[in-house]
């Protein structure tokens, strides 16, 4: 059957009665029979349920639940791709099998990478972001013969598919590697009764798989069935044809995982043999309902029609484009299957601020609903399909529902306002260059001053092919761009981006940030020091005893500990074992910087938030004080010195030697406030989820006297009644001293574990994860955490938060403090950083005078200014005041700035609709292109200031603009897009001044 050319109109109800004119072409309808006929249809629910039911009840098997689409113990991947990511660590040695047999049907997403479908998605049949694999696995229970029987049964006996129309695959060798041919799994194959002109060898890129550069891998065999081939796939279709005339697709893939690759790249066998098998669901359920695209099957017609009853849009009729013409149908199909994967990431916990891809993919999904569908609101309200449909097999999905929909909610409002405040100078850039409208994300953080760099780059070097992996680096450092994105506007001006050089970059921002790095000095190689005791097989320390104390009732005790010393660093250079077993002067211990190493340790390293220990080392009659302690790749390395009364004057020389006996003894009251603090960390947490319907943690500091904790509410302020309820579900719990619970596991046990609270882009290890459970009737906490903690929350005796601040659209700041350091606090805390977040109301509003109010609103200011200039990296200020409580008109810029005179400081005030701006730029920093009222002006690019000017000024050393009006939706985007202009406009006109200047 054929449909003929011609024109199709939507309806002048859909929406705003926008009539659009769209073409197909001839499409045909290719029916097949592949399913031995059945009147009885099959829903994918129904297909799933057998799939499991079959390998549970008759195979023997038991079912494992899908783990989340985060990756939670694999630093190589964005998003969790395949059914066996979760079994990584048993096919490595680290684990051992929940069971010798196991099935599962698996979250996954593919898009980026190797693996990457978002490009195809909607334009073919089969193309998805989301889908889910099934698949069962043998951990040395059976082999290739029953792998081989049991999936050929399913697909013929269980699903009635038929046999006719299956061929498979198998190995057939490389001479390169000297792998011979799966003649083994031939022979099986003939066996089982396949045809031996249906049974075809392939080679290593076919049939022979690896999970990566290096470790497990193996022969693999799949079974495919001859189905027609929609025209819809043709162009994309990568010829899988196997004969001339067959039209194959692939159903299932079985791996034969028995060998290992070596990082040299030469292959060996394993010891121990495992069976790893995946079949996609979505490619199931199309073949089995007798479909003709994926699109058709029940996973995606029910969302198609709540699309088009949502929207009034014309109902979705299966057609593809050709010609690259645009179909209203592509838009269904790419809204239907983006909706799948953001529902299901987010609910499993992945937030678009850490993770560029999804929010690219969101961004993309309210586009074609505002655009197609003109509504705003699609993509949230067919979250509620998605639920409906997964829910019953992916439970969290239902129970994240608001989760999910709180974020999708933030990220529209962010959108709407990026589409309002950026989107006019985007499309001024495309006019210029039209290129630029097939930019996947036109609305990313940084894009503009990206592109200008890159301009920038080209008009240096008319002759460039290669965009330079430094200032690829320097876009995606200073701008925020990711690599994907500077591709494509790299492709865009005929360049490809040199990713060697960019991830060299990368790799040494990354391992000057490493913790443990820097406190080695800038000097120290800690690469060759690691090789050194590796090469000489010293031993990794055993901290494990940092876990054993004990409470008696008045404080936690910590016993001493008897270790070997294994290694000395003196003045970050590491001392082989002859020099240490020879006498050191006793000037040189008395006026260095030492380091110990030790066989093991009670000693708590820098880790998880928590701050390290302080104590001390006994060793020869001498004390070491520790000071630091950190972990490098598991060698506990305590920092110190020698405490000088301990080093006698008549003592010529010092003998330390390797192998000797040293105690160590933990500062017991440091660190039962560091375990108070860390605990409570917990329950903050806890609280803020009980108050916001999503808190996503993006870091912690647990000090001594005082804890941090760093977190996202998207868009949701914090109001005085939040606090007084936080504060008082925290101390209810104290009182109620309910026990605190630890317990350790591995991976697998990781994933099947409920309401486990985790940090949004943490890689945790694959084994050995300890798990800190708090269980009371109000507050509820469970998390992964290495760090220390009391045994009971009656011990933390009192919480109060004593600083809260705001950064941007939803990062949030608090401070807190138990136990004795509360009394010490409560003067402070009124007066402390409240104003941004509605706190001021309980302040500013009993205080009348006005004098008075001023002063308070200084003294607020100023107090932020001392943590930005703490926590700075650059030697310029750039910052915003965000107020609902104080007018701007009462926001002192200009005392603030007369505070910090000796370095660039750009300031910006805004409260309700309200925005102002003031810099002030010290005489020994000017220059003709670096100037305040140059600075100011550079603002104007995004934001329609004027200058204003006193008599008793100089506009090139202090230059203000005056109070202007913005529209309340779009302010905040406003502002943040100043910001940028301001901090590009500084690091390029004023890097030189700078740096000579400190």
């Amino acid at each position: 059957m054929f449909i003929s050319r011609k024109t199709i109109k939507i309806s002048k109800n859909f929406k705003s009665g926008i009539v659009f004119n769209i073409k197909s072409s001839n499409i045909k309808c290719i029916a097949h029979h592949s399913v031995k006929s059945t009147s009885n249809f099959k829903s994918a629910k129904v297909i799933r349920k057998e799939f499991i039911d079959y390998y549970t009840n008759k195979m023997n098997h038991i079912f494992i639940p899908s783990s989340p689409v985060i990756p939670l113990c694999d630093a190589s991947l964005a998003f969790v791709n395949a059914g066996m990511n979760q079994f990584k660590s048993i096919f490595l040695g680290h684990q051992k099998p929940p069971s010798s047999r196991v099935v599962n049907y698996q979250k996954c997403i593919r898009v980026g990478g190797k693996h990457n479908d978002i490009s195809s998605v909607g334009l073919d049949t089969y193309h998805h972001t989301f889908f889910e694999m099934l698949g069962n696995w043998s951990f040395g229970s059976y082999g290739k013969e029953e792998a081989c029987k049991y999936a050929w049964n399913t697909l013929t006996q269980l699903y009635g598919i038929d046999e006719n129309k299956l061929y498979v695959t198998y190995f057939g060798g490389d001479e390169l590697l000297g792998l011979k041919a799966d003649l083994e799994c031939r022979e099986i194959w003939q066996k089982i009764g396949v045809p031996n002109d249906r049974i075809l060898p392939r080679g290593m890129a076919d049939n022979f798989w690896e999970m990566s550069a290096s470790g497990p891998c193996g022969p693999c065999t799949e079974i495919h069935i001859d189905r027609p081939i929609h025209p819809a796939d043709n162009k994309l279709h990568t010829n899988n044809n196997l004969k001339n005339d067959l039209h194959l697709t692939e159903l299932w893939n079985i791996v034969f995982i028995e060998f290992e690759r070596l990082a040299a790249g030469g292959i060996q066998p394993l010891n121990k043999q495992f069976i790893d098998t995946g079949m996609g669901f979505e490619r199931l359920v199309t073949i089995i309902q007798g479909k003709n695209s994926n699109y058709d099957t029940d996973l995606f017609q029910p969302l198609f029609e709540a699309i088009q009853k949502s929207t009034n849009a014309p109902i979705y009729t299966g057609k593809f484009p050709s010609n690259n013409e645009h179909l209203i149908d592509t838009d269904y199909r790419i809204m239907a299957d983006h909706t799948r994967m953001i529902t299901i990431a987010l609910a499993d916990g992945m937030i678009p601020e850490s993770n560029h891809k999804l929010r690219r993919i969101i961004r993309k999904a309210i586009n074609i609903g505002i655009e197609t569908f003109q509504s705003n609101n699609l993509l949230h309200e067919l979250s509620y399909h998605v639920a409906e449909s997964l829910g019953d097999v992916y439970p969290e999905v239902q129970t994240n529902l608001k989760q999910v929909q709180t974020i999708i909610n933030y990220e529209m409002e962010h959108f709407l306002n990026l589409r309002a405040s950026s989107g006019k100078q985007w499309q001024n850039l495309v006019e210029t260059k039209p290129q630029l409208a097939a930019i996947s994300d036109p609305y990313a953080a940084g894009l503009i001053h990206s592109y200008e760099i890159l301009q920038s780059t080209l008009l240096n070097n008319h002759n460039l092919k290669t965009l330079p992996g430094d200032v690829a680096f320097k876009i995606y450092d200073t701008h925020g761009l990711d690599l994907e994105a500077i591709e494509e506007l790299a492709q865009i001006e005929g360049l490809t981006v040199d990713k060697v050089g960019f991830n060299k970059c990368l790799e040494a921002a990354q391992v000057r940030s490493r913790v443990g790095i820097t406190r080695l000095g800038k000097d120290v190689d800690t690469e060759l020091i690691i090789n050194y005791l590796k090469n000489n097989n010293v031993p990794k320390t055993n901290d494990s005893y940092k876990y054993n104390y004990e409470y008696d009732g008045v404080k936690y005790r910590l016993p001493l500990l008897k270790c070997k010393l294994l290694e000395v660093l003196i003045n970050d250079n590491l001392l082989d074992k002859e020099y240490i077993n020879n006498k050191l002067s006793r000037e040189r211990l008395k006026n260095s910087k030492v380091a110990i190493l030790l066989d093991k340790t009670s000693f708590y390293s820098q880790e998880g938030g928590q701050l390290s220990d302080k104590g001390i080392i006994y060793m020869n009659n001498l004390i070491f004080n520790v000071t630091e302690v950190h972990k490098i790749q598991d060698y506990v390395i305590h920092y110190g010195v020698f405490d000088t009364s301990s080093i006698k004057n008549d003592h010529a020389d010092i003998e330390l030697h390797t192998g000797d006996e040293v105690t160590v003894l933990v500062d017991e009251e440091y660190r039962s406030d560091l375990m108070r603090n860390h605990t409570a960390t917990h329950l903050l947490n806890a609280a803020l989820r009980n108050i916001f319907p999503v808190v996503a943690q993006r870091g912690s500091v647990v000090k001594n006297d005082n804890l941090t904790f760093k977190f996202s509410t998207f868009g949701k302020e914090i109001r005085p009644s939040d606090l007084i309820s936080i504060e008082k579900q925290i101390n209810n719990c104290i009182q109620s001293n309910i026990p605190i619970e630890t317990k350790t596991v591995d991976m697998l046990e990781l994933m099947s574990e409920k309401n486990l609270t985790i940090i949004p882009d943490e890689i945790y290890p694959d084994r050995n994860l300890r798990i800190v459970q708090v269980n009371g009737p109000e507050l509820k906490s469970k998390e992964t955490c290495c760090g220390t903690h009391v045994h009971n929350t009656g011990v933390l005796k009192q919480f109060s938060i004593v600083d809260v601040k705001s950064q941007g659209l939803s990062n949030k700041t608090m401070v807190a403090v138990t136990n004795k350091y509360v009394n010490n606090q409560m003067l402070k805390k009124t007066a402390n950083n409240v104003i941004n977040n509605g706190i001021s109301q309980l302040c500013t509003g009993e205080v009348k005078d006005i004098n008075q109010r001023k002063e308070i609103v200084l003294n607020f200011l100023t107090s932020e200014i001392d943590n930005v200039i703490n926590s700075a990296v650059e030697p310029y200020i750039i910052h915003c005041f965000k107020s609902h409580d104080v007018e701007v008109e009462s926001i002192p810029l200009q005392l603030v700035i007369k505070n910090y005179i000796d370095m660039p400081i750009f300031l910006i005030a805004i409260s309700n609709r309200k925005f102002k701006a003031r810099c002030f730029v010290p005489l020994n920093y000017l220059s003709n292109s670096f100037n305040a009222q140059l600075w100011m002006e550079t603002i104007k690019n995004v934001v329609p200031i004027k200058l204003g000017f006193f008599k008793d000024e100089d506009p090139l050393i202090d230059c203000h603009s005056k109070v202007l009006k913005l529209p309340r939706d779009e302010i905040l985007s406003l502002t943040e897009n100043a910001i940028a202009e301001a901090k590009q406009f500084v690091s390029i006109n004023a890097k030189q001044l700078i740096s000579k200047n400190n």
